[in-house]
């Protein structure tokens, strides 16, 4: 009697052990890439001749390869201002200007792009602003 008695414990121990679920907490596994554009400001407005300055970094754990920056005028449909930088680190500061000189009211779109890879890949952000021609 006292044998089953302790096999009955035994078995309801181990059933208690088998049919709780473990909890699966999986690591995204996905690096996100993180903008941290401090200017332009998004629907930001400016005058002929005032500049946009571009400041704030990109970082990306795993490393990155480079980012382009590109206004363009979707007004005009024109491409107004390039750069470009190759540069490796986990955080690549940004500092560009461009100085306003659209002779019409113009939507502006501000697009950066982090290259985190020497394939090509990238992943951009996108920053909307409006220049006035006086």
């Amino acid at each position: 009697m006292k044998r089953i008695f302790q096999f009955s414990i035994l078995a309801v121990s181990a059933l208690s052990l088998i049919s709780c679920e473990r909890e699966v907490i999986q690591d995204d596994p996905a690096p996100k890439v993180s903008f941290n554009m401090m200017a332009p400001l998004n629907m930001s407005t400016y005058h002929l001749g005032d500049t946009v300055h571009i400041h704030g970094d990109i970082q990306y754990q795993p490393g990155l390869h480079g980012y382009a920056l590109e206004i363009y005028n979707t007004s005009a449909d024109t491409v107004v201002f390039t750069a470009e930088e190759h540069a490796h680190g986990t955080s690549v500061n940004i500092h560009e200007m461009w100085v306003n000189d659209v002779t019409q009211h113009s939507d502006m779109r501000l697009i950066i792009s982090a290259e985190i890879s020497h394939d090509g890949m990238t992943v951009s952000d996108t920053i909307h602003f409006h220049c006035h021609p006086m």
